[in-house]
């Protein structure tokens, strides 16, 4: 299919992009309803044992990141599993703790680890916003998380027909890559370490294979546009924050520090910090509706509600982690027209 190019609305088209609001969640984007009922045909279709495969449709699912806002993505995915979705998406497009939980939510382990947010990474150890050299502490994810307590199925994710692709960012060259786990021979639990090893608050790199990684949130933090390049025609996009945020220029002492950090890093990696902001509000336009999209093309976003956004990329108290994720699979299973029942005891 060929894509024609993104073009900006000189309004937003936001009044035509809307869908009923959750207790926690709205729905925004063009076409948001054509992708939902996508969604609903293809995972009624799964739950009568049938085949969801529709040639001239590919639904793609992005999700963002944001440390523990990803909480916000962690209940939907959560929704996503108990009615069955787990195959309905084509390819899904993850950046930092996105990556996380999809890679939970593809492995089919995201019941059992749905609360993980709020059991388990909402301890000072893990995000301590005092511990300045090391905000986040991926390192310890990795010990006690990931190869922890809350193990992924690496065997299901690389034999699912869903593609599944997690944005890094290459300091050697300063490029965004989307590694596509099912064709790497690299560790799954090191490449999510590598998608949530954040700029400022963890500020260090993984290694895989020869290059050294990153977080991608700063050069491709929402990955519509690789979703749509690669043939996308309706887009299930998690976001972490509500649709009024607009980032800002990255302050001075953040500047100053990833310099600090990163100071061997390819020349394009601190224009591309510095600048990270255009790259982050240009693709939440897309998201959003604010954009004109290629024909044939529908998304349908999901964000946190104005006002009711309460959890920052820090926060590791458990009640409102707890209610943040719940609400948020509550509400994906509204908007798909289904009980909450089938979310049963788990969160």
């Amino acid at each position: 299919m060929v894509m024609s190019p993104l073009r900006e609305e000189s309004k937003p088209l936001l009044s035509r992009n809307r869908w009923p609001t959750g207790k926690l969640l709205e729905v925004m984007g063009q076409g948001c309803d054509k992708v939902l009922d996508l969604l609903r045909h293809r995972i009624r279709g799964l739950q009568a044992g049938g085949n969801h495969v529709q040639a001239d449709r590919r639904l793609a699912l992005v999700v963002e990141g944001g440390a523990m806002r990803g909480v916000y993505t962690a209940g939907p995915l959560f929704a996503l599993d108990c009615v069955g979705a787990r195959s309905a998406f084509d390819a899904v497009y993850a950046v930092s703790s996105g990556a996380n939980n999809a890679a939970y939510f593809l492995s089919g382990t995201g019941k059992r680890d749905v609360g993980s947010y709020y059991q388990t990474m909402n301890r000072p150890q893990f995000a301590n916003p005092w511990r300045f050299w090391k905000i986040v502490d991926v390192d310890w994810a990795e010990r006690e998380v990931w190869n922890g307590s809350r193990l992924f199925s690496e065997n299901v994710i690389r034999g699912s027909k869903t593609k599944f692709c997690a944005a890094l960012w290459n300091r050697q060259t300063g490029k965004c890559e989307m590694l596509d786990f099912q064709n790497s021979r690299f560790d799954i639990v090191t490449v999510i370490k590598a998608a949530c090893a954040m700029p400022v608050l963890y500020n260090r790199s993984v290694q895989i294979g020869d290059n050294s990684y990153m977080d991608a949130g700063v050069v491709n933090p929402i990955p519509i546009i690789e979703a749509i390049k690669e043939g996308a025609t309706d887009v299930l996009v998690l976001l972490t924050r509500s649709r009024d945020y607009v980032r800002v220029p990255p302050a001075f002492w953040k500047r100053l520090v990833f310099r600090a950090m990163q100071f061997d890093a390819h020349p394009s990696v601190f224009r591309s910090f510095d600048r990270s902001h255009i790259e982050y509000n240009r693709r939440r336009r897309i998201c959003l509706g604010e954009t004109r999209l290629p024909g044939g093309v529908s998304i349908a976003t999901l964000v946190p509600r104005i006002g009711r956004q309460m959890i920052t990329g820090t926060t590791i108290e458990s009640r409102p982690l707890r209610d943040a994720t719940l609400h948020a699979a509550e509400d994906m299973a509204a908007f798909l027209g289904e009980n909450e029942n089938i979310l049963g005891n788990w969160i």
